[in-house]
């Protein structure tokens, strides 16, 4: 697992590649959207880097995210609930997704079993998984008790 430092520098190098700068603004970004361990959305990332300096952007922050998952840093979820979320993108950590219907909460999990079918299945098809994204939609448990 990479730190925030690590991941400054990646992202660091990856500005400068594409001859774009890492400002201060930037910088709290990121460091906001890596402290944060769930989804997290523009609006949310806002509000968190607004503390520390009121000046940051709607705009700033959502090219912030857009360059985050460009990098490779983050990923861009769509749960079908009319908003994008974006979570960090730690190599290896493989995990699925209960989304609730109702709420819209996303709750992370994983599971070995769904793992090693994939893999069987993978397999017997001669196939190479270079990614995979599987999402549940239902009720969580709060909205269960209202449906």
């Amino acid at each position: 697992m990479q730190n925030v430092q690590d991941k400054l520098l990646i992202f660091e190098d990856f500005l400068k590649k594409r001859q774009l700068r890492r400002s201060r603004q930037r910088t709290i970004i990121m460091e906001e959207f890596f402290k944060n361990d769930h989804h997290i959305s523009v609006e949310q990332l806002l509000l968190r880097s607004r503390k520390r300096d009121a000046r940051i952007g709607f705009a700033t922050v959502y090219r912030t995210l857009k360059l985050l998952v460009a990098s490779g840093l983050a990923h861009e979820r769509d749960f079908n609930t009319g908003r994008k979320l974006y979570e960090n993108a730690e190599l290896g950590e493989n995990h699925d997704h209960l989304v609730c219907l109702k709420c819209g909460a996303v709750k992370e999990f994983r599971s070995h079993d769904i793992n090693a079918a994939q893999s069987s299945i993978a397999k017997s098809h001669d196939f190479k998984i270079v990614s995979y994204r599987h999402e549940l939609y239902g009720f969580c448990k709060s909205c269960k008790k209202i449906n």
